[in-house]
Formats: structure tokens, sequence, C-alpha cells
């Protein structure tokens, strides 16, 4: 027989791991969104900026 306060203890630190791991896959994702939005326009503004200069 397991003591209720040992599940209730297991139980506890598997939705602390769970809650931990979707904080870090949302940072993860969070830090790559802000990534590629601050690259992403450098990459879209330079083609378009090039054919002006030579015009």
């Amino acid at each position: 027989m397991v003591p209720e306060s040992q599940e209730i203890q297991f139980k506890r630190k598997e939705i602390v791991r769970i809650f931990v791991m979707l904080v870090g896959v949302s940072l993860i994702v969070f830090s790559l969104g802000i990534f590629i939005g601050r690259e992403s326009p450098k990459m879209v503004l330079e083609p378009s900026v090039i054919p002006s200069v030579s015009e």
C-alpha cells in the first residue's frame, strides 16, 4: 500500500513537470517568433530596396 501523501506528492511532481515543459516550450516559441519577426523584415526589405536603387 502506498500512503496517500506520497501519491499526492507524485501527482504534484507530474503536474509541475508538465507545467515547466509547457512554459519552456512557450518561451522557445515566443523567442523564435521574436527572432523571426526581427530577421524577416530585413530579408523582405533588402530585395525590394535593391531594384529601386538600380532604377
